[in-house]
């Protein structure tokens, strides 16, 4: 085994403007009012850009250099705390393992995301990628962090409940800019072809936050600070002008609400397996802010 060279990446500064916060949301057209202005609250998604800060700097790292082009292969972030309007955050990046294969090689990395105002950790995602047409020696994992726990577990009941996605053969190019996420083979069909892919597919994180948008319209939720995990794998490239069915289903558990779900396309096949939402419990109010109604009427006149 190996140390990996340059194997941390950042830190890198980022304030996050309410423009760039809605626009996150229109980017997976996602039509919440509570993302679109009516609150602060900003679309767990929106972590994607904040990695993606550090994500273009661990491609360019010597290690990796040569790659033909990267596929992500798994997910999993656990907030601390929600994402809002004019947060300043600090995010850093790390290689944790690198390990061959027979043609590529699978890099392990881990993102932080700290509120500078707090100096409290907000979100922590671990993730691998493949980086085709790369071969390196396998490097240990690094020490790990205190926050990476085993997400929770997934399965407990059959996926019965179902919405459609429609990504249109706009998709990948409206969240390129929107989610400000620019990678070439996204949107150019050209650097598609060359990388392998008969048509533009669509950006992974793209595909998971349509997921959230879509799982957390169907059970009912409008407040992303009730996203404590999300998790899943890439399976199959999502092209551009498909449809897929998103299946879950619900449990209640100890630390809230779990939503298990796979996204599979027309024939069945999963494009995202093993996904797993995390929500915490609603938080219950005694009685309006503002006063109870017959407090209200008491002063009315």
């Amino acid at each position: 085994m190996t140390d990996a060279p340059d194997h941390e990446f950042g830190p890198v500064s980022h304030r996050i403007e309410p423009r760039w916060a809605m626009n996150y949301a229109a980017a997976v057209l996602d039509p919440n009012p509570a993302l679109l202005g009516e609150s602060r609250t900003v679309h767990c998604g929106y972590l994607a850009h904040l990695e993606w800060l550090i994500r273009q700097r661990i491609r360019e790292a010597p290690v990796l250099a040569g790659a033909r082009s990267v596929v992500q292969l798994t997910s999993s972030t656990s907030m601390m705390r929600p994402l809002e309007w004019d947060d300043d955050l600090e995010v850093t990046g790390r290689i944790s393992s690198i390990t061959p294969t027979a043609t590529a090689t699978v890099v392990a990395t881990e993102f932080v995301v700290t509120h500078k105002t707090t100096a409290t950790t907000a979100a922590i995602t671990t993730a691998t990628s493949l980086y085709r047409g790369l071969k390196l020696p396998p490097m240990a994992d690094l020490p790990p962090d205190e926050h990476r726990m085993p997400p929770p577990g997934h399965g407990q009941l059959p996926l019965s409940s179902a919405v459609e996605i429609e990504f249109t053969d706009v998709a990948a190019h409206v969240y390129s800019e929107c989610a400000r996420i620019w990678v070439p083979f996204h949107t150019d069909l050209r650097e598609s072809q060359r990388a392998g892919f008969p048509r533009l597919i669509l950006h992974g994180t793209a595909t998971l936050s349509y997921c959230l948008s879509a799982l957390l319209g169907a059970v009912g939720v409008t407040d992303h600070a009730r996203v404590k995990h999300f998790r899943c794998g890439f399976r199959k490239p999502v092209f551009v002008g498909t449809r897929a069915r998103l299946v879950y289903a619900t449990h209640e558990d100890e630390t809230g609400t779990v939503v298990d779900f796979e996204l599979r396309d027309p024939e069945g096949v999963p494009l995202l397996s093993d996904g797993v939402v995390t929500l915490a419990p609603a938080p219950q109010l005694l009685e309006p802010l503002w006063g109870t109604p017959q407090s209200l009427a008491q002063h009315s006149g």
